[in-house]
């Protein structure tokens, strides 16, 4: 089991969102290197294109939640090591 500091998502609704304009959003981890962040960006896009009309937000956030990490391939390896003194 590992905890990371949030992931953050900010979202602006402009006049005409859901139907005909996209939500404005930034994404931001300070454990994420810029291409990460860039990726994840890149397909937050993607699913606003593929529900265009419809509302998406919730789809990001289950998406983020559900998907993220292993979307950009976050690995959580757990080293022990045996110490023996003689």
């Amino acid at each position: 089991m590992f905890h990371l500091p949030p992931l953050r998502l900010l979202v602006t609704l402009p006049r005409g969102y859901p139907g005909r304009a996209a939500p404005r959003f930034s994404l931001s981890a300070l454990w994420l290197d810029a291409a990460q962040l860039t990726a994840l960006c890149a397909k937050l896009d993607e699913l606003w294109r593929e529900t265009q009309g419809r509302p998406v937000v919730f789809t990001w956030v289950d998406w983020l939640q559900n998907t993220a990490l292993r979307w950009v391939r976050v690995c959580v390896c757990v080293c022990v090591c045996v110490c023996v003194s003689e």
